[in-house]
């Protein structure tokens, strides 16, 4: 299961299903040894937003996540 929600509660129900898991998930309290982590390089995701738009023409453009 491919999962990116962060809550101790869900977490749980997901655990109790016995399926491989995966977080893409970049914020972690605590990194359990029951599942792989594959998170994202951030400044990266964002320079090649920034060069995408910026080669549209776009030079006001802002990010709101």
């Amino acid at each position: 299961m491919i999962f990116s929600y962060w809550d101790d509660q869900k977490l749980a129900e997901i655990q109790s299903l016995g399926v491989p898991m995966v977080s893409i998930s970049n914020d972690h309290p605590i990194v359990p040894p029951l599942f792989a982590i594959c998170g994202t390089d951030d400044v990266v995701v964002g320079r090649m937003a920034a060069e995408d738009l910026l080669e549209r023409g776009f030079r006001h453009f802002a990010f709101y996540g």
